[in-house]
């Protein structure tokens, strides 16, 4: 069953590697934090190193919870624990070369691509969009074990979102039936 499936205008941005670093005092001595456990650790700063991203994000967060307002759906963000498939198509600007000239222009050529095989790759579009997500649809991007992104050219840049609950695919002994897993419709 689907749980919520919206698109968001906008340039797709991908999510960087993370980096993280050790937050030192003035003198270079590391500034520690309770562990929670009665002693500390060393307090670390995580930082996203993808440029103009924050934008991206914000936006995928807005039309997320603006679909949540207007249909009034309740249960987000999903509680814990609760595993999760994440269907998105990117959709990717075409570019100029792709379209014919004149009496063609607007028009697609025959030759022009479908899937785009430049950067972005998928994994950081999905990575970027996981974080977006997180505390909106999901508390954490971990729920989410089955990403499936698609990148297609369009004339329209966003990505449609869908998100439903994994279906349950076993087989006797608990053992999960992985062909049964991806005999499941995906298509967007």
């Amino acid at each position: 069953m689907t749980l919520i499936d919206f698109f968001v205008p906008g340039i797709p941005k991908p999510g960087g590697s993370k980096t993280a670093q050790v937050v030192r005092r003035k003198g270079g001595a590391m500034v520690m934090v309770p562990d929670g456990r009665g002693g500390e650790r060393p307090l670390i700063s995580v930082r996203d190193d993808a440029k103009g991203n924050g934008e991206w994000k914000q936006q995928v967060a807005f039309f997320a919870r603006k679909h949540i307002c207007e249909r009034s759906l309740a249960g987000f963000p999903i509680p814990p624990k609760v595993p999760l498939r994440c269907r998105v198509v990117f959709v990717i600007q075409r570019l100029a070369s792709h379209y014919g000239t004149g009496r063609f222009a607007g028009v697609p050529k025959p030759s022009a691509p479908i899937f785009p095989t430049t950067k972005p790759d998928s994994t950081k579009l999905m990575r970027a969009l996981e974080d977006a997500l997180t505390g909106v649809l999901w508390h954490d991007d971990s729920q989410v074990v089955a990403p499936l992104p698609v990148r297609i050219y369009g004339d329209k840049p966003g990505a449609r979102v869908i998100v439903d609950h994994m279906p349950r695919a076993y087989v006797g002994g608990g053992e999960v039936d992985v062909e049964g897993l991806f005999a499941v419709e995906t298509a967007v």
